[in-house]
């Protein structure tokens, strides 16, 4: 800074203050002169170090107020200590003239620091800096806002009082100058006197403002409750737009800049404008630290995430958990959770599948690494700038935590079979314990705030898949939607996990065609025209979304519903027909080798046991899909697999009447009501809610023929009703035959013909 006229007033001040420092320092150049006090650089003769000194100008030393501020600028300033503040050294001895030495800042102002970084790191690559530096910014203003008795007001931000220095990790790091109309903030009603540079001020204020004439100065008063922590907020906000236009001058926005940074753009420009007060009235944060935090969550990605669970990692098959530290520790020894190590994916598809033993809780923990992989991106600074602004860390905790327990309500054999009676949905069942067991853990470990959102959250995972499920929670906001569609949704983490584990243990291929990577990254959040967001996929990640698809019809109609796998479910269901509710319910927190150990003790079920040991699955005696495959599409087929279809649904005398006409024409003769069963699978069997944002196009549009195509083919043909017979009573026949001929005796027997 060039040095400023040495006038007669300026010269005594330096004498002054060279007398004042005797032998310590010598006074160098002036740096600079306000309305109370001029600058000066000193050298330490001892350790030749350079300092600042600030001297009252004897020219007001008589003006009791300018004279009073000087003294509590000092004040304040000494017993403050802050990274982003400047330190104070020594103040005045007794007889000398009012100074004060602090640290020298070899640095620049805001604004033509920021112009130069924009230079040497174009294509918007110095934001990233520049919202580091806001962050800076945010965090001392927090903390004099936070001083006591009351919050201690800068009232004079501007560019020129922030300068910007290299630490010694050669970052940039603000420094806060200048608290000579510093105060804090007052109680009461009346007015109160003002000084500031007033071009930075809201225009409602300098509305506000009335001009006093006093003897030798000026002065303006406005209404004390205007002087208070908004004031401040707004100041840095205008102080950060100067620095940003200054660095748009130089590296203005175009299609050159990468998507992080405009997106970084973006939210600057947005946050700013919520510290304006001209355009909100009030500003839209309620203090520097919720500003802080807003700015923080630009940064909100694994790692931070990885921050609430502790350093570790966890091996799976086919991927390394990480973030799995002491803290997600304490959530998977919960014995709710060890539980599902006893709780066998596939249930008993091992029987045709010998490797399908993998356990609930390896695929828990591959949901929770895919779901920290989508929030590492979604809430990354790649991702939506409007969704980091509004997701708290809570949330994401929050979500990371339900993607870890979303399966310990989970029932002995998970999804292989049906119970007659009212029995609450897994994920009902979850949330149950969740509020019952995990409430404590989650609270010690974490805190309140991520307990009552993963409340909330598996509310949302309840409504979305079970329509008529009543949330009794208060009502989650919009944000949670995404949240929600990580989890649970067409396209989620747990489907992202399971299809290509199972495929992995069941030693298929179908699962392995899903580019991972390419998935995460296709992620994009869409704002519906009420303002709610929406989780879909860019245009790039369509293949992506058809081969997760494709794999579950394959893996659907290759393994989980195998005529064997199918075989051994049917069984497992007709065993526990046997039983009450009552009696099932006392069992509904076993494990596999539990649950089976039950049915074993049992005779009511213990053929079951019996035959499973011996690998001796019912055998088909009828095969039949909607679309009739083999014998022609035609009105028939599809009245045919709805009537049996519905006798799954409790109509015993319907599924009585539905055994006698496959014993009477297979000529068999069953010996209990169990020794032929009817099997419809119950799953996915159409593919909704799948959105992909078009190249070029600012909303949503089809997802693409694919899709219908594959859901027409898990509800027409993947989808088969079975009825199986005891292989006692069956010998080795052609299913073809028998199919044919229960057919024709079902279709003539019900009048289903069209």
């Amino acid at each position: 800074m060039p040095e400023i006229r040495d006038d007669d007033e300026v010269r005594t001040a330096r004498e002054e203050l060279q007398q004042a420092l005797a032998t310590r320092y010598t006074v160098d150049a002036q740096l600079g002169s306000g309305g109370a006090g001029i600058v000066f650089q000193i050298t330490d003769l001892a350790s030749t170090v350079m300092r600042v000194a600030k001297i009252l100008r004897p020219s007001v030393r008589d003006v009791e107020d300018l004279k009073e501020e000087f003294k509590n600028e000092a004040a304040k300033l000494a017993r403050l200590r802050h990274p982003n503040l400047v330190t104070v050294f020594e103040e005045s001895r007794v007889g000398a003239p009012p100074y004060f030495i602090m640290e020298f800042v070899a640095g620049e102002p805001f604004d033509e620091a920021i112009s130069k970084l924009a230079s040497e790191k174009p294509k918007g690559k110095w934001l990233e800096d520049l919202r580091k530096i806001c962050l800076h910014l945010a965090d001392v203003l927090s903390y004099l806002h936070s001083q006591a008795p009351r919050p201690l007001l800068h009232l004079d931000l501007k560019p020129e009082n922030i300068y910007l220095i290299h630490d010694y990790r050669k970052r940039l790091r603000p420094i806060l100058l200048d608290f000579g109309i510093s105060r804090f903030a007052e109680e009461g009603s009346g007015e109160v006197s003002v000084r500031g540079t007033f071009p930075m001020w809201p225009l409602s204020y300098m509305k506000s403002l009335k001009k006093m004439t006093t003897p030798g100065r000026t002065v303006f008063v406005i209404d004390r409750k205007s002087i208070n922590t908004d004031l401040d907020l707004h100041l840095l906000g205008r102080s950060i737009a100067l620095a940003l236009l200054e660095g748009l001058r130089v590296d203005p926005v175009t299609s050159a800049w990468d998507p992080i940074a405009v997106s970084t753009y973006h939210f600057i420009t947005e946050t700013l404008a919520q510290l304006d007060i001209d355009q909100h009235k009030v500003s839209k944060f309620n203090s520097a630290a919720d500003l802080r935090q807003a700015l923080r969550r630009l940064d909100l990605r694994a790692s931070r995430i990885g921050a609430y669970f502790g350093e570790g990692s966890i091996r799976v098959p086919g991927a390394t958990i990480n973030d799995f530290g002491k803290m997600a520790r304490q959530l998977t020894d919960w014995p709710k959770f060890q539980r599902l190590r006893g709780i066998l994916q596939l249930g008993l598809t091992y029987l045709v599948y010998p490797g399908a033993v993998h356990d609930r809780l390896e695929h828990s923990l591959g949901v929770f690494g895919n779901v920290i992989e989508m929030l590492d991106y979604i809430s990354g600074p790649a991702g939506d700038f409007r969704f980091r602004s509004i997701v708290s860390d809570e949330e994401l905790v929050a979500t990371a935590i339900v993607a870890l327990v979303h399966d310990v309500g989970h029932y002995p054999f998970a999804h292989q079979f049906r119970i007659s009676g009212v029995f609450p949905k897994h994920d009902e069942r979850t949330l149950k314990v969740i509020e019952d067991e995990l409430e404590h853990r989650i609270t010690a470990s974490f805190n309140k705030d991520i307990y009552r959102a993963v409340v909330a959250l598996m509310n949302s995972i309840i409504a979305y898949e079970n329509p008529g499920h009543v949330v009794q929670a208060e009502q989650a906001p919009s944000h949670f939607n995404v949240l929600r569609a990580m989890i649970s949704s067409s396209i989620d983490a747990d489907k992202l996990d399971y299809v290509r584990r199972d495929s992995h243990h069941c030693g298929v291929p179908y699962g392995q065609t899903v580019d991972h990577e390419r998935f995460i990254k296709s992620l994009r959040i869409w704002w519906d025209s009420d303002g709610i967001p929406h989780l879909l996929l860019s245009d790039k990640g369509r293949v992506c979304a058809e081969a997760l698809v494709f794999a579950r019809y394959l893996m659907t109609s290759e393994v989980y519903w195998n005529h064997g796998v199918r075989s051994y479910a049917a069984m497992l269901s007709a065993a526990i027909d046997q039983f009450s509710q009552s009696e099932v319910n006392e069992h509904l927190w076993d494990t596999d080798d539990a649950f089976l150990a039950w049915l074993e003790k049992d005779e009511r079920s213990r053929w079951f046991t019996d035959l499973i040991k011996t690998r001796r699955p019912y055998r088909r005696a009828f095969v039949h899909q909607r679309l009739g495959a083999g014998s022609g599409a035609d009105e028939t087929d599809k009245r045919l697999f709805e009537f049996l279809e519905g006798a799954m649904g409790g109509k015993t005398d319907t599924v009585k009447k539905i055994r006698e006409v496959v014993a009477s024409t297979l000529e068999i003769d069953p010996r209990t009501d169990y020794d032929i069963v009817l099997d419809v699978p119950k799953g996915m069997t159409t593919v909704s809610g799948v959105q992909v944002l078009a190249e070029g196009h600012e909303a949503p549009g089809p997802v693409g023929p694919i899709f219908n195509a594959i859901g027409q083919n898990f509800d027409g043909f993947a989808r088969k009703v079975r009825i199986f017979v005891h292989p006692d009573l069956m010998e080795q026949r052609s299913v073809a035959e028998c199919t044919s001929s229960v057919r024709k005796a079902l279709i003539q027997q019900f009048q289903l013909a069209s």
